[in-house]
């Protein structure tokens, strides 16, 4: 009775060499997966601003503005316009290209906005003194992917000041 309850002995297991194999598509793959994290951290992912200028003969227009921002996230530009003149400019008109502003949700002018056309969204500045800076402030919610072109042109003065930019909204 004795000999029915004891298990037969288990074979012992054959020797396998053990060896990695490390192929050329995995550097491939072990590169893309280390330089996913590398770009977070250098901010290749984050959003970033820009910064354009322009001066006419009594004008001069710096706009910091978005170049890269996600989607849905809320950030802002600002268009700073400077009289260069010796006189004090009655009213000059900051116009912003619609297209662009039509593609953000959630926009707030500081200062408010005088008009809106098809083309432009327009702010007016009126009593601008020599050598004051004036401050146009955008609050802006993408809603769009890809990438947007605009337009910011400065009328009043002698000669109208454009600048132009463009800003990229991914995912």
């Amino acid at each position: 009775m004795g000999s029915q309850n004891q298990s037969p002995a288990i074979p012992e297991a054959p020797a396998v060499g053990r060896y990695w194999q490390f192929y050329p598509l995995h550097l491939i793959g072990v590169l893309v997966l280390l330089a996913i994290p590398l770009m977070a951290l250098l901010g290749v992912f984050g959003r970033t601003k820009g910064q354009v200028m322009a001066a006419g003969t009594d004008v001069s227009v710096a706009v910091t503005y978005l170049e890269r921002v996600r989607y849905k996230e809320v950030d802002g530009m600002s268009i700073a316009v400077t009289n260069t003149s010796d006189e004090v400019l009655d009213e000059l008109t900051v116009q912003v290209g619609a297209p662009y502003i039509a593609n953000f949700t959630e926009t707030d002018f500081e200062p408010s906005l005088d008009r809106v056309t098809d083309e432009y969204f327009e702010i007016d500045l009126t009593d601008v003194q020599p050598d004051e800076t004036r401050q146009v402030m955008i609050a802006l919610r993408a809603e769009e992917y890809g990438r947007l072109d605009c337009v910011v042109i400065v009328q009043g003065a002698a000669v109208p000041v454009t600048v132009s930019f463009s800003t990229l909204v991914f995912p």
